[in-house]
């Protein structure tokens, strides 16, 4: 299985991910929630992940803010500024359909594949808006673990492994928004028999994405400088 998080409507990186997955023996995958949000790629991404059956999906702060700024447009335009064009794009090009799709994922998921139990939540156990950072005290990490065998997280956008009790926390880092290394999308591949728990990068193209935030956002350096970091 694959464990995926922060697509954030990139569709370089996210295509770069699934090619490779293409080439692995995936039956589920498990994705930790901000499908959208930044760039400009989100019919293709909610599609993809809507009709590839062997994904489940939780609902990230992204696809919250998204029904905030569908209701009330001065919060739009506030999340514009702070976020980019993203959620522009999500209103024009997303359907009906896809619109309530996001708006109705749970904000928590658990699982059972293979005798393995899994459990999903975007920001921590308390809240889909809170982050986890791998800096995080023993403490506060240990209080985050579900009583299922794996504890899924992402929103920090950071990868990072966990034990404890037997026990494993897991952030998979982001596909679409790496904060690490900025062109390296971040994924996880497990083995539900043996639970062996693989990290993954692959590279995608950078260049047109920043061109295109220079174009369509120039007020926000961040969506494109975000890809610069320490990058291979």
């Amino acid at each position: 299985m694959a464990v995926l998080s922060d697509l954030h409507a990139n569709k370089y990186a996210v295509d770069a991910v699934f090619k490779d997955l293409d080439h692995e023996s995936i039956d589920k995958i498990l994705i930790a929630g901000d499908l959208i949000g930044y760039y400009y790629w989100p019919e293709d991404i909610v599609s993809r992940c809507m009709e590839d059956t062997r994904i489940a999906c939780v609902q990230g702060n992204h696809e919250a803010n998204l029904m905030r700024a569908s209701a009330d447009e001065k919060v739009r335009q506030q999340l514009k500024l702070e976020y980019g064009s993203g959620y522009e794009f999500c209103m024009a090009d997303l359907s009906s359909h896809q619109l309530s799709w996001l708006e109705n994922l749970k904000q928590s998921v658990v699982l059972d594949l293979a005798g393995t139990s899994f459990f999903m939540r975007h920001g921590t156990l308390k809240s889909q808006d809170e982050y986890l950072y791998p800096t995080a005290t023993p403490d506060r990490l240990q209080s985050n673990y579900s009583d299922c065998d794996f504890t899924i997280f992402g929103h920090t956008h950071y990868p990072f492994i966990h034990h404890y009790d037997g026990k494993i926390l897991l952030n998979p880092g982001s596909v679409g928004q790496p904060r690490d290394v900025g062109n390296l999308a971040s994924y996880v591949i497990i083995d539900t028999v043996s639970r062996a728990v693989i990290f993954k990068r692959r590279m995608f193209e950078t260049s047109q994405l920043v061109s295109l935030a220079s174009s369509i956002d120039p007020e926000n350096q961040y969506l494109r400088k975000i890809f610069s970091r320490a990058v291979l």
